[in-house]
């Protein structure tokens, strides 16, 4: 029935004719789209450069921005020559060194003046002592503040990675349990007072507390009272004195940063504190 239908040979070769052109033509515009996105991400935007590169050496205070940046790519190699550095030594280094408050002439202004007002040694935050090179009795007086006898156990003064600190005894300050600055407070913070008219640094007032639960109605807990006594150095810091208040902060920790273990009375004695932090610049 179907005999007359004639069928084509499988055997017979395809025809092929120039097929192999169309994989060559795509592969060309492969290889030809690949070098033209490497050019393009080889070209250079020489003012985008000229202005990074401005950047970079006036905040490395080395060299100026070299003419042959200004000639296209060839200004390439000017990015990569070794910048020129001045002779400023970095504020670590001068720490390192010895000159550890050279980057801040004000935070050793205001440690020698706390070290004269309240004839105390200036200590390192490890213990160390770092007024060696003047004794006491050679520091400046200040009339109708402080006289050669004045002292108040407890006082200390450190030198720490913020600033300088003036460490004073709660006792000395308040009663126990309450945060009214004492008549016998008044000499010690119109010292402190004295020391803030002579810089421009920022202060930050802070209360501790021992571990021991504060008994009393008017202070929920340590953390109200800690606040509540570097608040009352702060106003009066600004009422009697003048202050301004943004050169101020205030805080409290109750009993979270001790200085000594909360085991024994002297222990405890040393934790109730106020700390004035004369903070420096970074």
């Amino acid at each position: 029935m179907l005999s007359g239908v004639k069928r084509k040979r499988t055997d017979e070769p395809f025809e092929t004719g120039e097929r192999w052109a169309l994989t060559f033509n795509d592969i060309m515009t492969l290889m030809l789209t690949f070098f033209v996105l490497v050019l393009s991400m080889s070209s250079l935007d020489v003012g985008s450069l000229k202005d990074v590169h401005q950047e970079m050496a006036t905040a490395l205070g080395g060299t100026r921005l070299t003419k042959a940046l200004t000639s296209g790519s060839e200004g390439v190699p000017a990015l990569i020559q070794t910048p020129k550095f001045t002779s400023r030594t970095s504020p670590a280094a001068q720490r390192s060194t010895g000159a550890r408050d050279a980057d801040d002439p004000s935070l050793t202004a205001i440690a020698l003046a706390l070290r004269d007002i309240f004839n105390v040694r200036l200590v390192e935050e490890g213990g160390d002592r770092f007024d060696s090179n003047q004794p006491l009795g050679t520091q400046q007086k200040y009339p109708g503040i402080v006289d050669d006898q004045y002292y108040e156990p407890g006082i200390v003064v450190l030198k720490q990675r913020r600033g300088v600190v003036l460490r004073l005894p709660g006792e000395l300050l308040f009663k126990t349990g309450d945060a009214t600055v004492t008549e016998r407070a008044h000499r010690i913070l119109d010292a402190v007072a004295a020391a803030l008219t002579r810089t421009d640094l920022q202060v930050l007032i802070e209360g501790h507390t021992d571990a021991l639960p504060v008994v009393t109605r008017t202070y929920a807990s340590n953390w109200e009272l800690a606040v509540a006594r570097s608040v009352s150095v702060a106003q009066y810091l600004i009422d009697r004195h003048g202050i301004r208040p943004e050169r101020i902060g205030v805080s409290g920790y109750a009993d979270c940063v001790p200085v000594a273990p909360n085991d024994t009375p002297q222990h405890r004695e040393l934790n109730r504190r106020v700390e004035i932090v004369f903070l420096r610049r970074f």
